[in-house]
């Protein structure tokens, strides 16, 4: 058995919650966790039972809660939810306020740049609900998100590619999406108006698209990338 304290990365403690995670899924039933004393030793075990192999228990010592605790004050927890944006069937389990909002989402920005978008989008001759479900993906409208490839703003522009569609200060929230707006019609034309290819350029640049014969490269964060934009674009009632 290994102490939790080593396997921060797959079972996350919270103070309010459990965050566990098997095969890359997270389901409602994770949170599904029992506690079994062990009186002769003082510590407890926790077990989440969809997401362990047979049976086994995760020990908790004093030592991890410890460490548990001072990740929850550092902010860790927020930014690692922040890292699993674009899944809108995850729920946290008891978070107030956000029983239908996705892990990770800035639900007041969403609102917030809704009349923006909205606007940005007529413009450009997009469905605001892509560019909408892009943001989710890309930045859980973050608008000072920067990922470790340095894609900065709420639809994680490169450098380049803010340059290339005019866009002086990607941190600039309405600047951003207008950006990124301007490339995604860019997509949209070039790949004549097919959306797996447009958002898989959009993700690993056109010109992987290329070397690929113009289809979805197989790079899995590029695949996973269309699939997680189309579920919640779907989501918002869009047929397609």
């Amino acid at each position: 058995m290994k102490p939790l304290s080593s396997i921060v990365a797959p079972c996350v403690l919270s103070l309010t919650s459990w965050w566990c995670f098997a095969d890359g899924r997270i389901g409602a039933d994770a949170f599904n966790i029992r506690t079994i004393p062990a009186p002769s030793t003082g510590v407890s075990y926790q077990r989440a039972p969809s997401t362990t192999r047979h049976g086994k228990f995760w020990k908790v010592s004093g030592k991890s809660r410890s460490i548990a605790r001072r990740l929850d004050a550092s902010g860790y927890y927020s930014r690692y939810s922040n890292a699993l944006k674009g899944y809108p069937n995850l729920r946290s389990k008891k978070s107030a306020g956000s029983k239908n909002r996705p892990l990770g989402l800035h639900a007041a920005n969403r609102k917030q740049y809704r009349p923006h978008l909205n606007k940005i989008a007529r413009k450009h001759r997009l469905d605001p609900n892509l560019l909408d479900a892009v943001i989710v993906v890309e930045s859980g409208y973050n608008p000072k998100a920067v990922s470790k490839k340095g894609a900065l703003g709420l639809m994680q522009l490169m450098p380049d590619t803010a340059e290339r569609f005019d866009v002086s200060d990607p941190f600039d929230p309405v600047a951003n999406i207008r950006g990124g707006a301007r490339y995604l019609r860019w997509l949209m034309d070039h790949f004549e108006s097919d959306l797996e290819l447009t958002l898989a350029a959009y993700n690993a640049g056109e010109a992987t698209l290329a070397r690929h014969g113009n289809a979805v490269p197989p790079y899995k964060e590029t695949r996973t990338f269309v699939d997680r934009v189309l579920t919640v674009y779907r989501a918002s009632g869009t047929k397609r």
